[in-house]
């Protein structure tokens, strides 16, 4: 069935639309997911709750009202690798620096001083008479 030239440019424009406007949504989600951690830290006092998880709570019931229940597991899924993997990344970042730390006082024990304790010139401090300062700092009207 073809239809009318005059009617298939509405269609056309319809569904460029609605291409466009699924383009911006999903710009509009990745936009909510990315900036999840600093919304809900301006909303809320619970610092340790999960951020990502509240941010795709609404999803995931709307998932299930509209019997989408492989979404709804697979966001499930993906939110608890994400916490799983940013809690040992947190984990493993202050392990390393718990490493650097003891490594930098095993050495000073071991009297290995870092540069910045050792031997340096004296050089003479810079000290301005108080109409030497005035001038310097005084903003010019």
């Amino acid at each position: 069935m073809t239809l009318d030239p005059r009617i298939q440019k509405f269609y056309d424009e319809a569904a460029d639309a609605k291409k466009e406007v699924r383009r911006l949504a999903m710009d509009i989600a990745g936009w909510r997911i990315e900036h999840a951690e600093q919304r809900y830290y301006y909303m809320t006092a619970m610092p340790g709750t999960p951020r990502l998880a509240v941010e795709v709570c609404q999803d995931v019931v709307w998932a299930m009202k509209n019997g989408r229940l492989d979404i709804a597991a697979r966001l499930i899924e993906l939110v608890d690798q994400y916490n799983n993997a940013s809690a040992s990344a947190d984990m493993m970042a202050l392990r390393v620096e718990r490493e650097s730390h003891l490594k930098t006082v095993r050495a000073r024990e071991d009297g290995d001083l870092p540069d910045y304790l050792g031997e340096e010139p004296e050089v003479p401090a810079v000290r301005l008479s108080p109409d030497e300062a005035k001038a310097l700092f005084t903003p010019e009207e």
